[in-house]
C-alpha cells in the first residue's frame, strides 16, 4: 500500500496509517517502527539524512480514531493504526516513510507513505 501527500518544509505533521483491513479478526498491532528514506525521482535536491524528519518513535493508537481518506473517513479500532510525527525536510525532496508493524499474531504488516516536501510560503 502506498499513500501520497505533500507538506511544507516547516510543517510538523502526524502521519497515520490504519491496518484494520489487513489485520485478521482479533489481531492488534503489538509493535511498530517507521523508517524514512529518500523517495522516487524527480528530485533536484538531496537529503543525506532523511531519518532526521522523524520526530520521536512511532506509536500505536490506544483509542478508536478516524482517518480521512480520499473515499471519506475510516474508523480504526484501538490497536489498528500506527502514528508517526514528522517535521521539517528538504524543499523539493520526496520522502518515503515505511511503516512496519508486528501483529499480536506474530505476522508483519507494512505500508509506505510518500511525502513531497514543498517550500513554506507565508500567507500575507
Amino acid at each position: 500500500m502506498l499513500l501520497a501527500a505533500s507538506r511544507t518544509n516547516y510543517e510538523t505533521r502526524t502521519l497515520t496509517v490504519g491496518f484494520s483491513q489487513d489485520l485478521p479478526a482479533g489481531v492488534t498491532i503489538s509493535s511498530a517502527i517507521v523508517t524514512a528514506e529518500t523517495g522516487p525521482s524527480p528530485c533536484t535536491v538531496k537529503d543525506a539524512n532523511p531519518s532526521a524528519t522523524l520526530s520521536g518513535a512511532a506509536f500505536v493508537n490506544t483509542q478508536p480514531l478516524s482517518i480521512n481518506t480520499p473515499n471519506g473517513p475510516v474508523v480504526q479500532a484501538a490497536g489498528h493504526a500506527v502514528l508517526q510525527v514528522i517535521t521539517s525536510g528538504v524543499t523539493g525532496m520526496n520522502y518515503v516513510y515505511r511503516f512496519k508493524c508486528t501483529g499480536s499474531d506474530g505476522k508483519t504488516y507494512e505500508a509506505d507513505v510518500q511525502q513531497f516536501c514543498t517550500a513554506y510560503v507565508p500567507t500575507p
